[in-house]
């Protein structure tokens, strides 16, 4: 049985079915507004490109702009004269195992006005938030092509809840945390390079411009753990999630985590897990 993420929506459970991810540049758009049963999330990363959603005004969305569309929806997109427009996007359903679609709409859910913004949204990324958009939804498409369904479904989950986060109403503005910001980059720059085995603690550090013992203290202060249990948590998790979720073979799998070395993965897991690698993927693809 193939294993999915799923989500409880009113009183059923949907799983989330990918019908587009990927990142493409066009030029034209379609004339006429099309609607289809599809949540869209959908950021542009160079160029621009206008939406035409029917009864409201056409938007001008440039670079950084994420914008969010619900189900049947009626829109239109057309790119940039000359330039055109780069963008990114992320295009599924919510499919119950009656074989239903969800039509319900999260802008709404999200806490939205509906009058103010009935069924699409645009909103202005910083760059980092588009940067950190953008390598979510590369890791994901990654996943998706490659035939790994869970780790894809996990990773398209990742971006729904990253994109739908921007436009949640404005809050009042709180006390500048930054040492909270400072973890935040920290996982963010782990979540980029954990297939790297020299990812660790003073390259990090170096990346941010700061000592590793500070480092070091803030993240351990902040989490309850060093940076570098930390790391090795996080590949940990994701040899599991590959394990279960697709064919990979173990040395594969620790090789995508990050780990130099078979035997040191073996070793780590066991420690960490109570049981081999091999012995784990056994286990989870029975249940």
């Amino acid at each position: 049985m193939q294993s999915r993420c799923v989500l409880e929506l009113g009183s059923e459970f949907y799983a989330l079915e990918v019908e587009t991810l990927h990142h493409r540049r066009f030029t034209g758009g379609g004339a006429e507004p099309h609607v289809h049963p599809s949540y869209h999330l959908i950021l542009v990363s160079m160029g621009s490109c206008t939406l035409q959603v029917p009864g409201q005004p056409r938007v001008t969305v440039g670079e950084s702009g994420l914008i969010a569309i619900d189900p049947m929806v009626p829109h239109a997109f057309t790119g940039a004269p000359g330039r055109g427009v780069e963008h990114t996007c992320l295009i599924w359903r919510f499919r119950n195992r009656r074989g239903d679609y969800a039509l319900l709409p999260l802008l709404r859910l999200a806490g939205l006005d509906p009058a103010a913004e009935p069924g699409s949204a645009v909103r202005r990324l910083s760059r980092f938030d588009a940067r950190a958009f953008l390598q979510k939804q590369r890791a994901a498409e990654e996943a998706f092509t490659s035939g790994a369904p869970f780790l894809a479904s996990m990773l398209a989950f990742e971006l729904m809840f990253m994109g739908l986060g921007h436009f949640r109403p404005a809050q009042a503005p709180a006390m500048p945390d930054h040492q909270a910001a400072l973890v935040a980059r920290i996982k963010g720059i782990i979540a980029r390079d954990l297939a790297d085995p020299g990812l660790g603690v003073a390259g990090i550090a170096r990346q941010l411009g700061l000592h590793p013992g500070h480092l070091n203290a803030v993240f351990r202060g902040r989490e309850g753990l060093p940076l570098s249990q930390f790391i090795i948590h996080q590949r940990v998790a994701l040899v599991k999630a590959l394990l279960a979720g697709s064919t990979c073979a173990v040395a594969e799998a620790g090789a995508l985590a990050g780990f130099s070395r078979p035997s040191y993965c073996a070793r780590v897991f066991r420690r960490l897990c109570g049981m081999s690698p091999s012995a784990y993927r056994d286990q989870a693809q029975v249940s």
